[in-house]
């Protein structure tokens, strides 16, 4: 689902206005593809994934692989 999910969010991204966005609250976010995508489009966002806490170990694993832990 990760895989799936990074290859939609890289295509749903380009539709958002993201113009003064510097927070985003991802409620579900499993993987955190999406907030991963999105902090890797525009630096200056914060994103912060709300999920079961059986999954954030998960999501924290995908997001230091993909070089983005700093922001955690």
């Amino acid at each position: 689902m990760h895989y799936r999910a990074l290859e939609q969010a890289s295509e749903d991204i380009n539709y958002l206005d993201l113009a003064g966005v510097q927070n985003v609250l991802d409620v579900g976010g499993g993987s955190a593809a999406f907030s991963m995508e999105l902090a890797k489009i525009k630096k200056e966002i914060t994103a912060t994934v709300f999920d079961l806490p059986e999954v954030i170990p998960l999501t924290q694993k995908y997001i230091s692989n993909a070089g983005l832990s700093e922001k955690d």
